[in-house]
């Protein structure tokens, strides 16, 4: 019994023995939450939705106006910059056009502008088709923001990129695009650019409704760049502690060859003393002028 609770306190101990390794690797992860609040701005919210096509989504637009907003639809166009009415607008996708469409709306006070661009599930078969939805999401919204900025709205906007399926979020997904991610990462490098715009991302599946998305545009989702959206499902992003250990037994061999890059000095000599420690094998140590 007492040769029993040695072995057991020793297998404890080294269980719980601490190395440089902990809490040391994370990794992403997504998790269901559906906790969250609808915003309670004022009924004056104006939408400005940018839909990628001609037709656009009139389920998306319909419910945004039943809940009080002012939406202005801005549909895809292969002529010149037209102004149908005061909330209806047809333009090309260039950045003439996109400021001409903000010129005519500087007077108005946007709240959000809703880019639908990559909200689609075209099927890509060849790098023709590739060009075709870069053209309608990644360039789309380069024109769009660049047409924003020459326009010199003077006012904070927030830009909602919205696509579909462009990551693997509840593993369940039959078709990822991940060429809509070039759309939806897009937001981080656009607000870093210009002040007055502030992003946020929705990526959705085509099983959500326009009910979900309409939660989503309408929800307080303060400090959360990226929301998914799978078979009506909210999605958030958490880190999360994953255990590696490193493998480190024969990854020195005796004749091998190993290259270091600034091995005369500082961290990679370092290095070259522990290999030569580890196997008998030849080094090369590459160090600039």
């Amino acid at each position: 019994p007492l040769k029993e609770e040695l072995v057991s306190e020793k297998i404890s101990s080294e269980a719980s023995e601490k190395t440089i390794y902990d809490s040391f690797f994370h990794h992403k992860k997504w998790v269901i939450n559906e906790d969250f609040d609808i915003s309670s701005s004022n009924k004056d919210t104006v939408f400005v939705l940018i839909h990628g096509n001609a037709f656009g989504n009139e389920n998306l637009s319909k419910g945004l106006r039943d809940k009080g907003k002012r939406v202005i639809d801005v549909f895809s166009s292969d002529s010149n910059f037209k102004k149908k009415n005061e909330d209806t607008y047809f333009v090309e996708n260039n950045v003439d056009s996109y400021k001409e469409l903000f010129a005519n709306l500087s007077n108005i006070k946007i709240s959000k502008i809703v880019h639908l661009g990559a909200y689609r599930n075209n099927e890509v078969l060849n790098p023709k088709d590739i060009y075709t939805e870069l053209e309608n999401g990644f360039f789309n919204v380069i024109n769009l923001v660049k047409g924003l900025m020459k326009a010199r709205l003077d006012q904070k906007i927030e830009l909602v990129l919205i696509g579909c399926n462009a990551y693997g979020i509840s593993g369940n997904e039959n078709n990822l695009m991940p060429h809509n991610a070039t759309v939806l990462s897009l937001g981080k490098v656009i607000e870093q650019e210009y002040q007055n715009l502030k992003c946020s991302a929705i990526d959705v599946d085509m099983i959500s409704t326009e009910k979900n998305i309409l939660e989503q545009l309408l929800a307080d989702n303060s400090g959360m760049y990226l929301i998914g959206l799978r078979e009506g499902k909210r999605y958030i992003e958490e880190f999360d502690e994953v255990e590696v250990k490193p493998v480190t037994d024969k990854r020195i061999v005796n004749g091998g060859t190993y290259i270091i890059t600034g091995g005369t000095s500082g961290i990679g000599l370092q290095n070259a003393k522990l290999f030569s420690e580890q196997a008998k094998c030849n080094l090369i140590l590459i160090s600039r002028k």
